[in-house]
């Protein structure tokens, strides 16, 4: 919000003005402020600069800079000082609600407005009981006037030098709002209740947990991986799970520094993942165990375990049991110690998923590690799905066996650096 400073006889106001103020409102306020209100207020007018100011004119169109001093003048100093106020000759367009219309009317800025609207009266054939109505409204700019208000008051004391609009406002009459009211109500349309279509409830299908302590061996693919990323790159018909689009958007949002929020440091990303991570409730920890010959063990293990169970587990499924061998997290590579005291969630901060490593004490064993029976029942890498992409693909299966049809349109191929690994 913007201020001027009007001076007059050497004593200075401050008036504080908007973008759509008109300084004619700052005029009066001044006038009040300098106790001139009881002269009459025709005679007093703003310049700058020695120039007459426009008083009608938003302060936004006068082009005059904030804090600008403006000098309060009578208009007889303004004639000592060989710059008359003149009255001009404007053009007022009256808009008259009810039935009467719009007419134009030329008159000079200092005739009164009340006599003005008395002659657009004659013209445009008022009711009498509009003519001796005290409750006609005026909107002059943004501002309301009653008729009362604007007894013995000219355009130019309202700051008015230039043609403008004024909107008048009769009285609704009471038989008026008597007819409004004995008016009939409209009909009220109905619109027609959609019949609710029966959806056929497909039946989730229930897939099987694994109980805890039964290890899964999975051995590595024979193709080589070359071969497989080719492969992929080959179909045409790959489609995104709305999975793998939510996955890809957390890689985006933390290389670009959190997209679509608030910039933050490495230290702040790190503290709000270890908060994130805080809130996760593991019910149960799935850890997989990787062998010098790229073969995997799967064991699922209760949160209140100890790693003893993990060393005495794997031990278990080893062709030879009696081998040494010590485990360790793979990134930052850690020793997981042989303990009965820790617990995995707890105390060794175990998550839903965790990879180990499997490091023998000799090096000169290169395999197999694994018992034979579980390496019959191993299942390739390649072709392994999870149990949420197995329910998920299950359920497509059957709901696209119901459905129409579709013919793919060419547009909705995904391009090639949008595809995720299979990995």
């Amino acid at each position: 919000m913007s201020s001027v400073n009007i001076v007059h006889n050497f004593k200075n106001f401050k008036v504080k003005v908007s973008t759509n103020d008109r300084l004619n409102d700052a005029l009066e306020k001044s006038i009040i402020h300098f106790k001139l209100a009881k002269r009459e207020e025709t005679r007093f007018v703003l310049f700058h600069n020695k120039t007459p100011v426009a008083l009608d004119l938003p302060w936004r169109f006068l082009n005059l800079p904030a804090g600008a001093n403006l000098e309060l003048l009578e208009l007889g100093e303004v004639a000592n000082s060989e710059k008359p106020q003149e009255s001009t000759i404007i053009k007022i367009r009256f808009i008259v609600n009810q039935h009467y219309g719009s007419i134009m009317q030329e008159s000079n800025t200092s005739d009164n407005i009340t006599d003005v609207l008395q002659n657009v009266a004659t013209l445009q054939k008022w009711d009498d009981q509009y003519l001796k109505s005290s409750r006609i409204t005026l909107q002059i700019f943004s501002k309301m006037y009653t008729i009362e208000e604007l007894t013995n008051r000219s355009f130019q004391s309202l700051g008015i030098t230039n043609s403008l609009s004024v909107r008048v406002t009769l009285p609704i009459d009471e038989t008026q709002t008597n007819e409004l009211h004995s008016l009939p109500p409209e009909p009220v349309i109905t619109q027609p209740v959609p019949t609710q279509i029966e959806r056929t409830i497909v039946p989730e299908v229930e897939i099987p947990a694994l109980p805890q302590h039964q290890p899964v061996a999975y051995i590595p693919s024979t193709t080589p991986i070359a071969d497989q990323v080719s492969q992929v790159e080959a179909e045409d018909d790959f489609e995104m799970t709305v999975e793998q689009a939510r996955r890809y958007q957390q890689i985006l949002k933390k290389k670009t520094g959190n997209l679509g929020g608030p910039l933050m440091t490495k230290r702040m990303r790190e503290e709000m993942e270890q908060n994130s991570k805080s809130h996760i409730v593991v019910s149960e920890c799935l850890v997989r165990i990787k062998f010098p010959d790229l073969t995997y063990l799967e064991i699922r293990f209760s949160p209140t375990d100890t790693t003893s169970i993990i060393y005495e587990q794997v031990a278990e499924s080893l062709l030879d049991e009696q081998i040494l061998f010590e485990l360790y997290h793979p990134h930052p590579q850690k020793y997981v110690e042989n303990t009965t005291d820790k617990e995995l969630v707890k105390d060794m901060h175990f998550g839903l998923k965790t990879v180990l490593l499997f490091k023998p004490e000799s090096t000169n064993t290169n395999g197999p590690f694994l018992k034979s029976t579980l390496l019959k029942e191993a299942t390739v890498l390649s072709t392994e799905r999870s149990d949420k992409e197995i329910k998920q693909s299950s359920q497509s299966q059957q709901k696209s066996s119901q459905k129409d049809p579709v013919v793919k349109k060419t547009l909705n191929k995904v391009p090639k650096w949008l595809k995720l690994s299979k990995k």
